[in-house]
């Protein structure tokens, strides 16, 4: 598509139209400006936060990812078998959250346990580079939580088999 605009106003330009410059411009500039649906975005709110929302980047999501793979397989075995399919059903809910056309505020979902565990997360990585913690080194807390989180593997499956819910899920590193 931008090669098409270059060479329409390469030929414009050529020509000399400077009406049609103009509207070109004016165009490719709107264009711009619109955003596309592949800028979704998942946003978190909080009122101590200068302009009190941020998107949620890629980046965040890995960290975020780290952060509750590591949360949950640090639990005793008995809290692991209903803490880890809660894990992998919000990383897997976070992936489409993020893909998902429309954006998204953490805040409006608060009736969601998906949301309040991200919600919660976030809280945890801000308050961690924030030093609220002494005793924890920041960069390297964040860089093991995102270098965590881009070898996390997450699949979640509700199914009902004899009336009965079934849940198989997956929360596991790549190799």
């Amino acid at each position: 598509m931008k090669k098409n605009y270059c060479f329409i106003i390469l030929n414009i330009v050529i020509r000399g139209d400077v009406k049609k410059m103009k509207k070109l411009l004016i165009l490719a500039t709107l264009i711009n400006l619109i955003p596309l649906s592949a800028y979704a975005k998942l946003e978190y709110c909080n009122k101590n936060i200068r302009n009190g929302c941020f998107e949620l980047k890629s980046d965040h999501l890995i960290t975020i990812k780290g952060l509750l793979y590591e949360t949950g397989h640090s639990q005793t075995a008995e809290k692991k078998k209903v803490f880890l399919p809660h894990i992998a059903k919000t990383i897997v809910w976070l992936d489409k959250m993020h893909k998902d056309t429309n954006t998204h505020k953490l805040i409006n979902l608060e009736k969601d346990d998906r949301a309040k565990l991200v919600n919660e997360s976030v809280n945890f990585i801000i308050r961690t580079v924030s030093g609220y913690y002494p005793r924890v080194d920041p960069q390297k807390e964040i860089t093991r939580w995102a270098t965590v989180g881009e070898k996390v593997i997450a699949e979640y499956e509700e199914k009902t088999i004899n009336n009965k819910p079934v849940v198989k899920y997956k929360l596991e590193l790549k190799k």
